[in-house]
């Protein structure tokens, strides 16, 4: 499963993340990242780090 960053929003505490399919770019997976560093990380790492969550959600 090759997955994108399509956009993110910074929230106190939490990152809200959607994520799209590199094969289907209208499907999108919403994932929200919570972690008190969050805000320091860079594009690639909340990247990262939802990826991770989508698969948990997705199962994969």
């Amino acid at each position: 499963m090759n997955l994108r960053l399509k956009s993110f929003h910074l929230f106190p505490n939490t990152i809200r993340v959607t994520l799209t399919f590199a094969s289907d770019t209208e499907a999108s997976i919403p994932v929200e990242i919570k972690h008190a560093n969050i805000h320091s990380a860079t594009v690639a790492e909340i990247e990262q780090l939802a990826i991770v969550e989508a698969k948990k959600l997705i199962g994969d």
